[in-house]
Protein backbone atom coordinates (compact mmCIF):
# COMPACT_ATOMS: atom_id res chain seq x y z
CA UNK A 1 0.00 0.00 0.00
CA UNK A 2 1.41 2.94 -0.94
CA UNK A 3 1.12 5.64 2.16
CA UNK A 4 3.52 8.57 0.26
CA UNK A 5 2.45 11.97 1.16
CA UNK A 6 0.83 14.53 -1.32
CA UNK A 7 3.82 16.47 -1.47
CA UNK A 8 7.27 15.05 -0.93
CA UNK A 9 10.86 17.64 0.40
CA UNK A 10 13.32 19.12 -1.70
CA UNK A 11 16.68 18.71 0.15
CA UNK A 12 19.97 20.49 -1.61
CA UNK A 13 23.08 19.62 -0.30
CA UNK A 14 25.18 22.90 -1.02
CA UNK A 15 28.85 23.49 -0.42
CA UNK A 16 31.06 26.71 -0.52
CA UNK A 17 34.16 24.53 -1.10
CA UNK A 18 34.85 21.04 -2.98
CA UNK A 19 35.79 18.05 -1.08
CA UNK A 20 33.70 18.46 1.87
CA UNK A 21 31.94 14.90 1.39
CA UNK A 22 29.23 16.62 0.27
CA UNK A 23 28.75 13.56 -2.43
CA UNK A 24 28.93 10.87 -0.57
CA UNK A 25 26.62 12.62 2.41
CA UNK A 26 23.95 13.04 -0.18
CA UNK A 27 24.11 9.38 -1.25
CA UNK A 28 24.21 7.92 2.72
CA UNK A 29 21.05 10.65 3.69
CA UNK A 30 19.28 8.89 0.71
CA UNK A 31 19.65 5.73 0.92
CA UNK A 32 18.75 6.00 4.65
CA UNK A 33 15.36 8.13 3.56
CA UNK A 34 14.55 5.42 1.22
CA UNK A 35 15.05 2.74 3.48
CA UNK A 36 12.67 5.06 5.92
CA UNK A 37 10.30 5.01 2.55
CA UNK A 38 10.20 2.01 0.30
CA UNK A 39 8.30 -0.44 2.80
CA UNK A 40 5.52 2.31 2.38
CA UNK A 41 6.09 2.40 -1.00
CA UNK A 42 7.73 5.75 -0.77
CA UNK A 43 10.56 7.11 -3.60
CA UNK A 44 13.55 8.96 -3.34
CA UNK A 45 15.20 10.45 -5.92
CA UNK A 46 18.93 12.21 -5.59
CA UNK A 47 19.55 14.85 -8.84
CA UNK A 48 23.22 15.89 -9.58
CA UNK A 49 23.43 19.19 -10.21
CA UNK A 50 27.38 19.65 -10.27
CA UNK A 51 27.43 19.34 -14.05
CA UNK A 52 31.33 20.63 -14.30
CA UNK A 53 32.15 17.77 -11.61
CA UNK A 54 28.93 14.94 -11.92
CA UNK A 55 30.61 12.34 -9.27
CA UNK A 56 27.16 10.46 -8.40
CA UNK A 57 27.61 8.58 -11.21
CA UNK A 58 30.71 7.36 -10.14
CA UNK A 59 29.59 6.81 -6.29
CA UNK A 60 26.77 4.41 -7.87
CA UNK A 61 28.94 2.59 -10.21
CA UNK A 62 27.84 -0.54 -10.90
CA UNK A 63 24.40 0.03 -8.81
CA UNK A 64 22.26 1.19 -11.41
CA UNK A 65 19.73 -1.32 -12.05
CA UNK A 66 20.18 -2.64 -16.06
CA UNK A 67 16.15 -2.50 -16.34
CA UNK A 68 15.67 0.73 -16.43
CA UNK A 69 19.19 1.57 -18.42
CA UNK A 70 18.10 0.06 -21.39
CA UNK A 71 14.76 2.43 -22.02
CA UNK A 72 17.60 4.91 -22.78
CA UNK A 73 21.10 2.80 -23.57
CA UNK A 74 21.37 -0.19 -25.17
CA UNK A 75 24.91 -0.40 -23.81
CA UNK A 76 23.99 -1.25 -20.24
CA UNK A 77 27.16 -1.05 -18.53
CA UNK A 78 27.69 2.85 -19.95
CA UNK A 79 26.34 5.22 -17.01
CA UNK A 80 26.80 8.17 -18.51
CA UNK A 81 24.52 7.59 -21.52
CA UNK A 82 21.45 8.01 -20.10
CA UNK A 83 19.66 11.51 -20.05
CA UNK A 84 19.86 13.35 -16.90
CA UNK A 85 19.81 17.32 -15.83
CA UNK A 86 20.93 18.66 -18.64
CA UNK A 87 18.57 16.98 -21.07
CA UNK A 88 15.75 18.14 -18.45
CA UNK A 89 16.70 21.88 -18.96
CA UNK A 90 17.26 21.51 -22.59
CA UNK A 91 13.39 20.73 -22.09
CA UNK A 92 13.13 24.01 -19.86
CA UNK A 93 14.48 25.94 -22.22
CA UNK A 94 12.30 25.05 -25.10
CA UNK A 95 9.04 25.00 -22.25
CA UNK A 96 9.49 28.65 -21.34
CA UNK A 97 11.60 29.89 -24.70
CA UNK A 98 8.04 32.36 -25.92
CA UNK A 99 8.05 33.96 -22.53
CA UNK A 100 10.85 36.78 -23.39
CA UNK A 101 10.87 39.19 -20.47
CA UNK A 102 11.09 39.00 -16.66
CA UNK A 103 7.76 38.43 -14.79
CA UNK A 104 5.66 37.51 -18.32
CA UNK A 105 5.21 34.68 -17.08
CA UNK A 106 3.09 33.85 -14.04
CA UNK A 107 3.30 31.45 -11.18
CA UNK A 108 0.20 29.16 -12.68
CA UNK A 109 1.50 29.02 -15.89
CA UNK A 110 4.88 27.59 -15.05
CA UNK A 111 2.98 24.79 -12.85
CA UNK A 112 0.52 24.62 -15.93
CA UNK A 113 3.82 24.01 -18.02
CA UNK A 114 5.58 21.39 -15.64
CA UNK A 115 2.06 19.50 -15.33
CA UNK A 116 2.74 17.10 -17.82
CA UNK A 117 6.03 16.42 -17.42
CA UNK A 118 7.54 12.98 -17.01
CA UNK A 119 10.40 12.64 -14.65
CA UNK A 120 11.30 9.26 -14.45
CA UNK A 121 12.21 10.08 -18.44
CA UNK A 122 15.29 11.67 -16.94
CA UNK A 123 16.00 9.00 -14.03
CA UNK A 124 17.64 5.58 -13.33
CA UNK A 125 16.88 3.24 -10.54
CA UNK A 126 19.52 1.81 -8.19
CA UNK A 127 20.05 -1.24 -6.62
CA UNK A 128 19.18 0.80 -3.07
CA UNK A 129 15.02 -0.29 -3.39
CA UNK A 130 13.02 2.83 -3.49
CA UNK A 131 15.91 4.96 -4.59
CA UNK A 132 16.47 6.55 -7.99
CA UNK A 133 19.13 9.03 -9.28
CA UNK A 134 19.33 11.95 -12.22
CA UNK A 135 22.60 12.38 -13.65
CA UNK A 136 24.03 14.96 -14.56
CA UNK A 137 23.34 13.67 -18.05
CA UNK A 138 24.78 12.46 -21.18
CA UNK A 139 28.75 12.26 -20.69
CA UNK A 140 29.34 12.30 -24.53
CA UNK A 141 32.07 14.22 -26.90
CA UNK A 142 29.21 17.27 -26.69
CA UNK A 143 28.35 17.19 -22.93
CA UNK A 144 30.88 20.29 -21.92
CA UNK A 145 29.35 22.32 -24.72
CA UNK A 146 25.81 21.22 -23.76
CA UNK A 147 26.40 22.10 -20.15
CA UNK A 148 28.03 25.34 -20.64
CA UNK A 149 24.81 26.00 -22.76
CA UNK A 150 23.14 26.11 -19.77
CA UNK A 151 21.46 29.48 -18.99
CA UNK A 152 19.83 29.37 -15.44
CA UNK A 153 19.41 32.74 -14.86
CA UNK A 154 18.18 32.92 -18.60
CA UNK A 155 15.40 30.54 -17.63
CA UNK A 156 14.74 32.23 -14.23
CA UNK A 157 14.09 35.37 -16.26
CA UNK A 158 11.83 34.23 -18.98
CA UNK A 159 10.15 32.35 -16.26
CA UNK A 160 10.46 33.32 -12.84
CA UNK A 161 8.83 30.67 -11.05
CA UNK A 162 9.87 27.97 -13.56
CA UNK A 163 12.12 26.51 -10.59
CA UNK A 164 9.56 26.59 -7.94
CA UNK A 165 6.81 24.60 -10.47
CA UNK A 166 9.94 22.12 -11.28
CA UNK A 167 10.79 21.27 -7.10
CA UNK A 168 6.89 21.02 -6.63
CA UNK A 169 6.29 18.65 -10.13
CA UNK A 170 9.26 16.13 -8.92
CA UNK A 171 7.58 16.29 -5.30
CA UNK A 172 4.30 15.27 -6.74
CA UNK A 173 6.55 12.04 -7.51
CA UNK A 174 9.14 11.87 -4.78
CA UNK A 175 8.75 11.65 -1.33
CA UNK A 176 12.37 13.28 -1.01
CA UNK A 177 14.97 14.53 -3.83
CA UNK A 178 18.18 15.38 -2.79
CA UNK A 179 20.08 17.71 -4.85
CA UNK A 180 23.71 17.16 -4.98
CA UNK A 181 24.64 20.87 -5.88
CA UNK A 182 27.79 22.52 -7.19
CA UNK A 183 30.18 24.59 -4.73
CA UNK A 184 30.57 28.00 -4.73
CA UNK A 185 28.19 30.46 -6.03
CA UNK A 186 27.56 30.30 -9.77
CA UNK A 187 24.36 30.50 -11.44
CA UNK A 188 23.94 26.38 -11.09
CA UNK A 189 24.57 26.56 -7.43
CA UNK A 190 22.29 29.46 -7.02
CA UNK A 191 19.74 27.67 -8.77
CA UNK A 192 19.76 24.53 -6.89
CA UNK A 193 20.32 26.16 -3.65
CA UNK A 194 18.12 29.40 -3.06
CA UNK A 195 15.46 28.73 -5.87
CA UNK A 196 14.67 24.92 -5.95
CA UNK A 197 14.88 23.40 -1.90
CA UNK A 198 13.16 23.80 1.12
CA UNK A 199 15.61 22.88 3.28
CA UNK A 200 20.00 23.00 2.78
CA UNK A 201 22.32 20.43 3.83
CA UNK A 202 25.56 22.29 4.06
CA UNK A 203 28.66 20.17 4.72
CA UNK A 204 31.90 22.21 5.31
CA UNK A 205 35.14 21.74 6.17
CA UNK A 206 37.26 22.06 9.06
CA UNK A 207 39.10 25.49 8.34
CA UNK A 208 38.34 28.47 8.81
CA UNK A 209 38.04 29.20 4.46
CA UNK A 210 35.19 27.35 4.66
CA UNK A 211 33.04 29.48 6.79
CA UNK A 212 33.53 31.89 4.13
CA UNK A 213 30.20 30.29 2.32
CA UNK A 214 28.40 31.53 5.27
CA UNK A 215 27.66 34.72 3.11
CA UNK A 216 26.86 32.67 0.09
CA UNK A 217 23.88 30.98 2.65
CA UNK A 218 23.37 34.07 4.37
CA UNK A 219 22.38 35.38 0.67
CA UNK A 220 20.29 32.57 -0.16
CA UNK A 221 18.38 33.19 2.97
CA UNK A 222 18.06 36.93 2.26
CA UNK A 223 16.41 35.97 -1.06
CA UNK A 224 13.64 33.39 0.08
CA UNK A 225 12.69 35.73 2.89
CA UNK A 226 11.97 38.90 0.46
CA UNK A 227 10.90 36.66 -2.74
CA UNK A 228 7.64 35.33 -3.76
CA UNK A 229 8.51 31.68 -2.75
CA UNK A 230 6.70 31.26 0.57
CA UNK A 231 8.07 28.02 1.50
CA UNK A 232 10.97 28.39 4.59
CA UNK A 233 14.13 27.86 3.48
CA UNK A 234 15.82 25.42 6.77
CA UNK A 235 19.60 24.99 6.95
CA UNK A 236 21.54 22.14 8.36
CA UNK A 237 24.61 22.80 8.53
CA UNK A 238 27.36 19.68 9.01
CA UNK A 239 30.82 19.73 9.80
CA UNK A 240 32.83 16.95 7.84
CA UNK A 241 35.66 15.07 7.58
CA UNK A 242 36.83 15.84 11.10
CA UNK A 243 39.91 13.88 12.08
CA UNK A 244 38.82 11.52 14.91
CA UNK A 245 42.55 11.53 16.79
CA UNK A 246 42.48 15.46 16.94
CA UNK A 247 39.60 16.37 19.80
CA UNK A 248 41.38 19.50 20.87
CA UNK A 249 41.35 20.93 17.35
CA UNK A 250 37.92 20.16 16.22
CA UNK A 251 36.92 21.58 19.84
CA UNK A 252 38.79 24.73 18.87
CA UNK A 253 37.09 24.76 15.27
CA UNK A 254 33.96 24.68 16.88
CA UNK A 255 34.20 26.95 19.96
CA UNK A 256 36.55 29.13 18.65
CA UNK A 257 40.43 29.90 19.68
CA UNK A 258 42.61 32.83 19.77
CA UNK A 259 40.61 35.13 18.96
CA UNK A 260 39.01 33.14 16.34
CA UNK A 261 35.21 33.03 16.01
CA UNK A 262 34.16 29.16 15.83
CA UNK A 263 31.48 27.96 13.39
CA UNK A 264 28.69 27.14 16.35
CA UNK A 265 28.47 30.55 17.80
CA UNK A 266 28.94 32.02 14.03
CA UNK A 267 25.60 29.47 12.81
CA UNK A 268 24.03 30.64 16.52
CA UNK A 269 24.26 34.14 15.37
CA UNK A 270 22.82 33.49 11.90
CA UNK A 271 20.45 31.18 13.05
CA UNK A 272 19.18 34.05 15.26
CA UNK A 273 19.14 37.10 12.89
CA UNK A 274 17.59 34.88 9.84
CA UNK A 275 14.79 33.28 12.18
CA UNK A 276 14.46 35.78 14.86
CA UNK A 277 15.25 33.60 17.58
CA UNK A 278 15.65 34.73 21.11
CA UNK A 279 18.35 32.26 21.76
CA UNK A 280 19.78 29.49 20.22
CA UNK A 281 21.73 26.63 21.09
CA UNK A 282 23.40 24.44 18.88
CA UNK A 283 25.71 22.19 21.19
CA UNK A 284 23.42 19.15 20.62
CA UNK A 285 22.69 19.13 17.22
CA UNK A 286 26.50 19.58 16.50
CA UNK A 287 26.94 16.65 18.54
CA UNK A 288 25.12 14.45 16.63
CA UNK A 289 25.69 15.70 12.70
CA UNK A 290 29.44 15.72 12.89
CA UNK A 291 31.17 13.80 10.07
CA UNK A 292 34.13 11.97 10.93
CA UNK A 293 37.32 10.46 8.68
CA UNK A 294 38.31 7.83 10.19
CA UNK A 295 41.80 6.10 8.63
CA UNK A 296 39.62 3.02 7.76
CA UNK A 297 37.15 4.97 5.25
CA UNK A 298 40.09 6.40 3.63
CA UNK A 299 41.66 3.15 2.83
CA UNK A 300 38.60 1.15 2.14
CA UNK A 301 37.08 3.65 0.21
CA UNK A 302 33.71 3.11 2.20
CA UNK A 303 30.73 4.87 0.03
CA UNK A 304 27.55 3.55 2.15
CA UNK A 305 28.45 3.73 5.72
CA UNK A 306 26.84 1.86 7.96
CA UNK A 307 27.11 0.88 11.62
CA UNK A 308 28.51 -2.55 10.95
CA UNK A 309 30.94 -1.08 9.29
CA UNK A 310 34.35 -1.02 10.49
CA UNK A 311 34.62 0.70 13.53
CA UNK A 312 34.80 3.23 14.27
CA UNK A 313 32.70 4.33 11.03
CA UNK A 314 29.99 4.03 13.60
CA UNK A 315 30.29 7.34 14.31
CA UNK A 316 29.66 8.65 10.94
CA UNK A 317 26.54 6.34 10.47
CA UNK A 318 25.30 7.84 13.73
CA UNK A 319 25.91 11.09 12.00
CA UNK A 320 24.20 10.47 8.71
CA UNK A 321 21.54 8.79 10.48
CA UNK A 322 21.38 11.99 12.57
CA UNK A 323 21.42 13.96 9.24
CA UNK A 324 18.12 11.86 8.18
CA UNK A 325 16.46 12.15 10.83
CA UNK A 326 16.16 15.66 11.05
CA UNK A 327 15.16 16.27 7.64
CA UNK A 328 12.85 13.56 7.40
CA UNK A 329 11.41 15.21 10.34
CA UNK A 330 11.68 18.45 9.55
CA UNK A 331 13.69 19.20 13.31
CA UNK A 332 14.97 22.34 13.61
CA UNK A 333 18.86 22.30 14.24
CA UNK A 334 17.81 24.12 17.45
CA UNK A 335 15.24 21.83 18.47
CA UNK A 336 15.83 18.31 19.93
CA UNK A 337 16.09 15.41 17.40
CA UNK A 338 13.19 12.79 18.05
CA UNK A 339 13.86 9.40 18.29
Amino acid sequence: MNTRPKSGKVITFYSHKGGSGRTLAVANVARRLAERVNPEGGRVLMIDWDITQPSLHWVFQGRLRPASLVVHNPRKDDVGAEPGLIDLAGELDRRTARFGSFNEQREEHAAAMMADLRPEQYVVDTDVPGLSLMTSGRLGSDYTQRANDIDWSGLFERSPYIYMALAARLAESYDYVLIDSAAGIGDAATTAAALMPEAIVYPFLPNRNSLDGLRSLESFLAYRRNSSDLRPLLVHPVPSRLALGVPEKRLAFRRGAEGETGYQPAFEAIFKSSYALPACDLSAYFDEVELVETQSMILDDEVFVSAASTPPCHLTADAYDAIARRVADAVLPWESARR
